[in-house]
C-alpha cells in the first residue's frame, strides 16, 4: 500500500513537471524566441552617491556632484569608426584617441563601460538624441567628488583613487566593484565604509538597438 501512494505521489510530480516544460517550450516558445532574437537583458548598475564630509558646523567640505559619462556596449557597437566621429565631432575630442578607447571595451563587451567622464549637460542632451542611430553607446549618470575648498585640508580631508587589483580582490566581496573609487588618505580613507554607501541596480530588457523596454528588476542604491 505505502508503495502505491510514493508511486503515486511520484507520477503526480512527473505530470507536473512533464506540464511545465510543454508549457515552456511549446505555448511560450514565441515569446521566448522574440525576446532571444531582438532583445537583451542587461543589468545596469546603480552607483551609491558617496557621503558628504562636513565640518563642525554643518557646512560641507566634500559632496558629489551630478556628472554624465559616456559608456559603451562593445558588442552591440555596429561602427566603431562612425562612432568615434560623431563622439569627436559633439566633445572636440582626438578622433583616434576616442577609437582606442572604445577599443578597450571589447574585454567587457556586453557590459556598459565608461570611456568619457564629465561631458558636461549639453553635450549630454546632444549625444542622448543621436544614441538612436549609435547603437552601443550611452549617456549615464553618475556622481563626480566635489572638494569645495580646493587644497585646503587636504591632507585631513583626504582623496579617491581608483580601486587597484590586490585591494580589489580583497574587499570584493564587501560589495566593491573594479571600478570603485576607494579613499586614499585622510577622512576619505579612514572613514570609506561609511561614505561609500552600497551601490544597486536595475535589470533592463532592451531592444534590438540597446533601448530600455521594460524593468524587470530594481534594487536602489543606499547613499554613504
Amino acid at each position: 500500500m505505502r508503495t502505491r501512494v510514493y508511486a503515486l505521489i511520484l507520477t503526480v510530480f512527473l505530470v507536473i513537471l512533464l506540464a511545465g516544460l510543454a508549457f515552456i517550450q511549446i505555448y511560450m516558445h514565441p515569446e521566448y524566441k522574440v525576446m532571444s532574437e531582438e532583445n537583451r537583458l542587461r543589468v545596469v548598475p546603480l552607483m551609491a552617491p558617496r557621503g558628504t564630509i562636513l565640518d563642525r558646523n554643518g557646512n560641507a567640505l566634500v559632496k558629489d556632484i551630478l556628472s554624465f559619462d559616456v559608456s559603451v556596449i562593445y558588442s552591440q557597437v555596429k561602427d566603431v569608426d562612425s562612432l568615434s566621429g560623431t563622439l569627436s565631432s559633439v566633445l572636440a575630442v582626438p578622433k583616434d584617441k576616442i577609437t582606442e578607447y572604445i577599443k578597450s571595451c571589447r574585454y567587457r563587451p556586453y557590459s556598459p563601460t565608461v570611456i568619457l567622464t564629465d561631458i558636461g549637460t549639453e553635450n549630454a542632451i546632444q549625444l542622448e538624441e543621436l544614441a538612436m542611430d549609435n547603437p552601443g553607446l550611452l549617456i549615464e549618470v553618475s556622481a563626480r567628488r566635489e572638494y569645495l575648498y580646493g587644497g585646503t585640508a587636504s591632507n585631513l580631508v583626504g582623496y579617491l583613487g581608483l580601486i587597484n587589483r590586490s585591494e580589489f580582490e580583497r574587499l570584493k566581496h564587501y560589495g566593491y566593484r573594479v571600478d570603485d573609487l576607494v579613499g586614499r588618505d585622510g577622512v576619505e580613507r579612514y572613514y570609506d565604509d561609511y561614505l561609500r554607501g552600497k551601490h544597486g541596480g536595475k535589470q533592463v530588457e532592451v531592444d534590438h538597438r540597446g533601448r530600455e523596454v521594460k524593468v524587470l528588476g530594481f534594487r536602489e542604491p543606499v547613499p554613504g
